[in-house]
């Protein structure tokens, strides 16, 4: 699930919440859409980065974070949810692995 998207409000965001209720899976997976300013989807969307921007995402994550909390997920990751006894074992991947790997991103 995303939030932070343009546009989204806390009754969107408990459509989302509903739609989880609908489904009932064990684990979520919960990200906030980060709109990084000078980028081609900043533009497209006439987004501006800046702290009202930041303290609005964060409001409706506090939001998300209380609302599965209430469902019986419990938060272990930044942005994973899981019933209880259903975590999910850490992610490994190629930093686990002592691997080289790449990692690319927006400058900031």
């Amino acid at each position: 699930m995303i939030h932070g998207i343009p546009g989204q409000t806390v009754a969107k965001l408990e459509a989302d919440l509903a739609a989880i209720d609908d489904l009932s899976p064990d684990h979520v997976s919960w990200y906030e859409l980060g709109v990084v300013e000078g980028t081609p989807l900043a533009r497209r969307l006439g987004e501006t980065v800046g702290d009202a921007a930041e303290d609005a995402h964060a409001s409706l994550y506090r939001h998300v974070v209380r609302g599965l909390q209430r469902r019986g997920y419990r938060w272990y990751e930044v942005s994973n949810f899981a019933r209880p006894g259903r975590r999910r074992a850490p992610q490994r991947g190629v930093l686990g692995a002592a691997r080289p790997y790449l990692g690319l991103g927006p400058e900031r």
